[in-house]
């Protein structure tokens, strides 16, 4: 299993556990079925602007076996 950890996920503050999955997998231009398991590892809350509350996520995502990362995307320039 490959594992990648991405910092700096932009989440809406009622997010729930399959919105975290998507949002990984299209930073790491993979399907969401390719994700075999996700680890949150940080989460802070970005209040900032009154109108734009959210949380800013910090992830660890394993990927099943043979599952590669799209090139071109900010998680493989991160390497």
């Amino acid at each position: 299993m490959i594992g990648k950890v991405i910092s700096g996920l932009r989440l809406p503050v009622d997010y729930m556990d399959e919105d975290l999955v998507k949002k990984a997998s299209k930073e790491l231009g993979v399907a969401p079925d390719d994700v075999s398991e996700i680890r949150l590892l940080k989460r802070s809350v970005d209040a900032r602007k009154k109108s734009d509350v959210h949380f800013v996520a910090s992830v660890k995502v394993l990927l099943k076996k043979g599952v590669k990362i799209k090139a071109g995307t900010l998680a493989e320039e991160k390497e």
